[in-house]
């Protein structure tokens, strides 16, 4: 199974998750894309990485960095 992620984007192209990764350290950027990589091409992505949030037809991604938890809606 092929997932494609989807970035929300104003009305004037500005895209908030790409100014965020623009502004992380190097290694930070390649931990949360690998797991953007990894929910992908997974066929099953445990919850660890990504959660349906309830009510919704939104997905959360989340990345575990050091002692700090990144959440992407």
């Amino acid at each position: 199974m092929k997932r494609t992620i989807k970035f929300y984007r104003t009305s004037n192209s500005k895209c908030y998750i790409e100014d965020f990764l623009d502004k992380q350290r190097d290694d930070l950027q390649i931990k949360i894309l690998s797991v953007f990589k990894l929910i992908e091409s997974l066929e099953i992505v445990p919850v660890k990485f990504l959660k349906k949030l309830t009510g919704t037809k939104l997905y959360e991604i989340r990345v575990e960095w050091k002692s700090d938890i990144y959440r992407f809606p």
